[in-house]
This record gives C-alpha cells, structure tokens and sequence, in this order.
C-alpha cells in the first residue's frame, strides 16, 4: 500500500507560530514584574511603590491607546493630539512625584525609567512630526 499526501505540518511553520503565540506579551510581563513587586517590605516606601506601578500602568494604558490611534486612518493628527498631551502629563507627574521615592528599589526604579523613556520617546516623535 501506497501513501501519497501526508497532511502533515512543517514542522518549521508550526514551532515559529507556537513561539509567536507562547511569548508573553508585554502585559504578561509587566503582571509579572508587577507580582514580583513586594510592597510590604518596607513599609514607609509601599504607598510610593504602589502609586508608581500604577502609574506606569496607566502610562502604558495611554500608550496602548496612542497606538491603536496611529494604526486607525480615520484618526487625524489633530484628534491624537489630546491623548499625547495626556502621555506627557503623566510622565511628568511620575517623574517629579516617584523618581525621588523610589531610589531604594532599583527593579521599580528602572521599570518607571523604562516606561517614561518610551513614553517620552513617543511624545517627542509625535511633536517632532514623525507621522505626517
């Protein structure tokens, strides 16, 4: 007996798209750095801690929406320009309000680093005129 066309996969396509789908994503890793936080370690920095992961959250939140703006043609740079000003805004409070609290914990310092780097970097870039 004679098989002729095997259904079977390459096995090249199936391990790239398995690694595509398991990579966790930012927010998988953000939840996790975010669960790896202990706050109740040093109790007089917790509130300070707290505050800044959820600020960095919300800056990543504006992000996500800032992206999701640029990829919508029928958004204008003109209607994007509130939610950039809004970016903005937040880095700066999270940078005057946390960077001075959180120098005792350099995993969360660098985290709100990471985070108002990226963000500042899409302000400038939108400012700049990147996406006309």
């Amino acid at each position: 007996m004679k098989i002729n066309h095997l259904n079977i996969p390459n096995p090249a396509t199936v391990s790239a798209t398995k690694k595509i789908v398991d990579a966790p994503g930012f927010k998988q890793i953000f939840d996790r750095q975010l669960a790896a936080t202990n706050p109740a370690a040093t109790p007089d920095s917790a509130p300070h801690q707290i505050d800044t992961l959820k600020q960095s959250d919300r800056i990543l939140d504006l992000l996500d929406n800032y992206a999701n703006a640029l990829d919508d043609p029928k958004k204008t740079l003109k209607d994007m320009g509130p939610l950039v000003a809004n970016i903005e805004k937040e880095v700066r409070l999270m940078e005057s309000k946390a960077f001075d609290h959180i120098q005792n914990d350099p995993k969360l310092k660098k985290l709100a680093q990471d985070v108002a780097v990226t963000a500042n970097v899409a302000v400038f870039k939108f400012q700049r005129g990147d996406y006309i």
